[in-house]
């Protein structure tokens, strides 16, 4: 005779910290206008599954805002960093933000 027990993801402390969202506001900079930034970083957040927007600044830089589990917003900030093939990222800067719950993904356009 089998014993069969469900077990609950949801129950596990660990599992729900995995699975709530964050927002984080990032600031890119480097060469990152006039390059294509904005649709690699639209592209690259729908892959992932990222929810937020991203937009020019009149500084040169390009700012994100990126929603989503902590271990898909890692690696879209991994991403922004690659950039597409003609960015040079030089720095980003990273700010824990609070949640908006954002439908989708857009490009912001100034």
């Amino acid at each position: 005779m089998f014993v069969v027990q469900q077990i609950s993801l949801t129950s596990n402390p660990k599992q729900e910290t995995i699975n709530m969202n964050i927002n984080v506001t990032v600031s890119v900079q480097g060469k990152v206008q006039g390059v294509g930034y904005r649709n690699f970083v639209l592209m690259a957040a729908n892959i992932c599954g990222v929810r937020g927007w991203v937009r020019n600044e009149l500084d040169g830089t390009v700012t994100a805002e990126l929603e989503g589990t902590q271990a898909l917003v890692d690696e879209m900030i991994e991403k922004c960093y690659q950039g597409p093939m003609f960015s040079k990222v030089t720095k980003i800067d990273v700010r824990q933000g609070e949640i908006k719950n954002f439908k989708h993904f857009e490009v912001i356009r100034l």
